[in-house]
């Protein structure tokens, strides 16, 4: 499914969700040890927010542009269809109930 015009809200999503992922403020945090050890990274830009957005676009949902490139889109995800879960407990007693 092509997500390129969603990947915006994606981005920032992830971004926000920092207790359950590892996007969060990893792209400020890189860029300050970086720059403590002299270093400098163009992709992360020159503030936190731009590091954080691009640190998650480039490290963290990286597989959305792989998938995407599958299909000739710049970003796509996989989807896989879960259907209605069996009826296991109709199908037992239709099986196993007995009369009284």
């Amino acid at each position: 499914m092509d997500i390129t015009d969603f990947m915006d809200q994606k981005i920032s999503i992830n971004i926000l969700n920092a207790a359950q992922g590892p996007a969060g403020q990893s792209g400020a945090q890189l860029r300050r040890r970086l720059t403590e050890h002299g270093l400098r990274l163009p992709l992360l830009g020159n503030d936190d927010e731009t590091a954080n957005r691009e640190y998650t676009r480039q490290f963290v949902l990286d597989r959305d542009a792989e998938i995407g490139k599958q299909f000739g889109l710049t970003y796509g995800e996989a989807y896989h269809h879960i259907g209605p879960e069996p009826a296991k407990i109709e199908d037992y007693v239709r099986k196993n109930a007995v009369r009284l």
